[in-house]
């Protein structure tokens, strides 16, 4: 109940659940098709009694209604089986009649109600003036029967004439259903179609991934053709950083022996691409002395061209032998100058020394007020340990000394020793204190010293960058004119 309580709070501002609220959508969509079909179906009484009938048995009653409601015997055979012998005569009458007057009432659902109402009044006459003997099963018979028929002859032609029409209506609803059943064809079409373009869209969209594979491959390409570019002329840049006034002259070396590898190379590709080709037809004219059986001014000019191309490929052997030397040599010298640093690599270093000598001088001067503090400290724990072992001693000796006066006075020239020796390890520190208080000035004299020096070769350093800015200036000015 809880969880029932908790799910309509949820949904009871929305209206309810997205399912319930589709079911109810759904539901007033489909009340008025039921309700035609409610109408279409209820069941209509066909004949109507104008005075009361008593009955052998409550089947017989049932029976007798459901003639009334055009039932020709749908439970004929229950009602019968319910019932006794006289309630098997009565039901056999009352069966003709329906029989006789069946056709009747099956066109009665499509008229309207006057024709209703005459039909039942004319049904009510017959069956009133018939069903006296149905009351009574023992008189029944088949001479009855037979009567009824014979009186109902009129209206069983009617109700033919009405069959016919009624026929007629159906066949009308029959075309209505072939009309039906064109729109059910065209749906399947139009699905088929939906189907086929469903498809051919799927077909596009694998197509379409192929293409963006495709191009997502070919902008990987691009992107390593970019970055191999950019890897060649950062390379570029640091070479042309490289160069220096003392390694101009091998750089414009290396590139000169670069340029002579390029056209090398070059050279031995057409090369090979030209010997491939005479080497082809000199092997087409070959088999053609062979198929003509040789001929001796032929056969020396292709030795002369054999002997020629032995040289040629002799000759090309030396140029690659020497293209290898000079690619050596340059890898050398690439290698020598690599091991050269630069001026950007050695202003690095010498900033990085710097760096790790404030680090380390730093690192010292904090470990030296380290180690001075844990010395004073020390030396006043010492200091204070003197001072209380004194007083302890002078405490303990007080008592005894105060007893006699030979102690007394050999007490207080003890304290007198004390004191004597405590004033000469005041004067002492006292020493010690102006010595270092002395070396402390001199050497803050000497760090004065060294600063103004400092001080006057960073402005000295200064005029020099500014006279060498000027001496360029006119430099260029005297270059101009």
């Amino acid at each position: 109940m809880f969880s029932e309580a908790m799910f309509d709070k949820s949904y009871s501002s929305q209206g309810g659940h997205p399912t319930d609220i589709a079911f109810k959508t759904s539901q007033k969509e489909a009340l008025p098709f039921v309700n035609i079909l409610k109408e279409n179906y209820k069941p209509k009484r066909r004949f109507r009694r104008t005075e009361k009938l008593s009955f052998a048995s409550s089947a017989a009653h049932v029976q007798y209604v459901l003639l009334e409601y055009g039932d020709h015997g749908g439970t004929a055979g229950a009602g019968t089986s319910a019932a006794g012998e006289g309630d098997d005569a009565s039901v056999a009458a009352l069966q003709a009649l329906a029989a006789a007057s069946g056709t009747a009432g099956v066109n009665v659902d499509g008229e309207d109600g006057e024709e209703e109402e005459e039909d039942e009044d004319l049904v009510d006459e017959s069956m009133r003036n018939n069903l006296q003997a149905a009351g009574s099963a023992a008189k029944a018979s088949k001479g009855n029967v037979g009567g009824l028929v014979a009186m109902q002859a009129d209206e069983i032609s009617r109700a033919k004439s009405e069959y016919e029409a009624q026929q007629e209506a159906g066949d009308a609803f029959q075309e209505r259903l072939g009309l039906a059943d064109a729109h059910k064809r065209q749906v399947s079409s139009l699905e088929k179609q939906v189907a086929v373009f469903e498809m051919r869209a799927s077909q596009l969209k694998e197509l379409e991934a192929e293409l963006k594979a495709d191009i997502d491959a070919l902008m990987g390409d691009l992107r390593k053709l970019s970055d191999d570019n950019e890897n060649i002329v950062t390379e570029m840049e640091h070479m042309e950083g490289l160069e220096t006034d003392d390694n101009k002259a091998d750089l414009a070396r290396l590139k000169a022996l670069v340029i002579l590898n390029e056209n090398l190379k070059q050279q031995e590709s057409k090369f090979k691409v030209q010997c491939k080709k005479q080497m082809k037809a000199l092997q087409e004219k070959i088999a053609g002395v062979g198929a003509d059986d040789g001929d001796e001014d032929e056969l020396r000019r292709l030795q002369q061209i054999e002997e020629v191309y032995a040289k040629d490929l002799a000759k090309f052997t030396r140029v690659r032998q020497l293209l290898a030397q000079k690619n050596q040599e340059i890898s050398f010298i690439q290698r020598k100058i690599d091991d050269i640093p630069t001026r950007t690599e050695l202003v690095q270093y010498e900033r990085r020394f710097v760096e790790l000598h404030d680090q380390v001088a730093s690192k010292l001067d904090e470990t030296k007020k380290h180690y001075n503090t844990y010395n004073n400290l020390t030396d006043r724990t010492e200091f204070l340990d003197r001072e209380l072992n004194l007083l302890d001693t002078v405490y303990q000796k007080y008592s005894s000394a105060m007893g006699s006066q030979g102690a007394k006075e050999k007490f207080v020239e003890e304290l007198a020793r004390i004191h004597a020796d405590v004033e000469k390890s005041v004067g002492g520190v006292a020493g010690n204190l102006t010595k270092l208080q002395t070396e402390r000035t001199a050497l803050q004299d000497e760090y004065n010293v060294l600063m103004d020096n400092q001080r006057a070769y960073f402005k000295a350093c200064k005029d020099f960058q500014d006279e060498c800015t000027k001496n360029e200036y006119l430099q260029s000015k005297t270059q101009q004119q």
